[in-house]
């Protein structure tokens, strides 16, 4: 059997003395090393070589930074519109992801174009704002460069698109951009293909307060949903658990909740209930949701309605308000999961007292394991028997205690 290492061997014996010259043409502009380029360029290598992954020698020296090894290449030749292979992405922005205002110059006189956009429709705006691991420029030569495009593009009306605006968005673009790329055409309410985000949905992820409140302010609809059903409130919520972004989620979720609040036309829905049960710090989100209109027992595509959620995640006070309000304790999800099983799964010997004194049935079986609350209360402490050394959490003998005492409470 032949060892990768013969394998490889062999390949490069294969190769063509000129495919070699341009493969270490394209390796020695990655690593920036003019010497060697000018020498295998003196051999015969091409100016317009790729590497492997189909990037070009000219596209790698300027994501470099290398302004000597981007003029080299273009005086031997090097094709200033070549895009890699099969990213799309081109030599200018290669110069525009390292800052290098000379590279930027020197691709821009040989025919490169300043409305180019890459594979996935990224225009320069996005490979300014996002840079590179090579960055050599400063922020003022990314902001020259920025206005150079911009620019551009407000001399060619019309050549904006949502993924600018959400570049802009994402990638801590201004409040000025995000507004010219709007007054020239873009929708508040464009959407991005993939998981259909809004800009202010997009905006509340990215924690940025201020676009989101430019966003509402110009009339972006705060009830748009992405795929699964979230708005901008889930959007902000989910933020709220993380250290550094909880000031800013907090903040957020007041913006947006202001916005439901202020509208006729955007309501809440069952998917902004179940969000702010899972990650409200408070309850009077949620109380605001159920005063809105959202029936308690709604139901997600899944099934589940929010006393799953509260079960899910043990937060017994909320799950004791929701029944309050007249959530079903029985309630069973597309699977045949209660809240019940979830609060058994979730360890929390609190929820499963409250829920069984709410009536809660002990008999009730999962649709497809066809499994009991006790045999859910089983399951977890295998579950948690099987966890050893590193794997095994701090408080795995408090977790352990407690699976047991609710298997003992869910046994009939």
């Amino acid at each position: 059997m032949l060892t990768l290492l013969t394998v490889i061997t062999q390949e490069i014996s294969h190769a063509s003395p000129a495919s070699e010259r341009n493969a270490a043409l394209a390796q020695a502009a990655g690593r920036g090393r003019v010497s060697e380029m000018r020498e295998l360029l003196e051999q015969g290598a091409s100016p317009n070589a790729r590497d492997r992954w189909g990037e070009t020698a000219l596209f790698l020296a300027a994501q470099q930074g290398s302004a000597e090894g981007v003029s080299l290449l273009i005086a031997a030749g090097a094709q200033a519109r070549r895009a890699n292979a099969p990213s799309g992405a081109t030599p200018l922005m290669g110069a525009a992801e390292a800052r290098c205002v000379a590279c930027f110059d020197a691709i821009l006189a040989a025919g490169g174009q300043l409305l180019g956009r890459d594979s996935q429709g990224r225009s320069l705006i996005h490979h300014l704002l996002s840079g590179s691991p090579y960055v050599v420029g400063s922020v003022a030569d990314r902001d020259g460069l920025l206005e150079r495009v911009r620019a551009e593009f407000r001399a060619r009306p019309g050549r904006y698109r949502g993924r600018d605006l959400f570049t802009a968005i994402k990638e801590g673009g201004s409040l000025e951009l995000i507004g010219e790329i709007i007054a020239n055409g873009v929708s508040v309410e464009t959407r991005e293909p993939d998981l259909q985000y809004t800009p202010v949905i997009v905006a509340a992820r990215a924690c940025r307060a201020d676009a989101v409140r430019d966003l509402l302010e110009r009339g972006a609809n705060v009830a748009k949903r992405d795929t699964f059903g979230s708005s901008a409130l889930g959007a902000a919520l989910s933020g709220v658990r993380v250290r550094d972004w909880a000031q800013c989620s907090a903040e957020i979720v007041g913006l947006v909740a202001d916005a439901f609040s202020s509208s006729t036309a955007a309501r809440y829905n069952v998917y902004d209930l179940i969000d702010a049960v899972d990650l409200s710090p408070d309850w009077a989100l949620v109380r605001a949701i159920l005063d809105d209109g959202v029936n308690v027992n709604a139901r997600a595509h899944s099934g589940e309605s929010a006393l799953h959620e509260a079960a899910r995640r043990g937060r017994t006070d909320f799950a004791r308000r929701l029944l309050d309000a007249g959530a079903r304790v029985n309630a069973m999800d597309s699977l045949g999961m209660t809240p019940l099983m979830e609060a058994v799964t979730a360890s929390s010997v609190e929820l499963v007292r409250e829920l069984l004194a709410r009536g809660a049935n002990l008999r009730l079986r999962h649709s497809f394991f066809r499994t009991t609350a006790a045999e859910c209360a089983r399951s977890r402490i295998t579950q948690l028997d099987s966890l050893s050394g590193w794997s095994r959490p701090e408080n795995w003998a408090e977790l352990r205690a407690d699976a047991e005492l609710i298997l003992t409470l869910v046994t009939p």
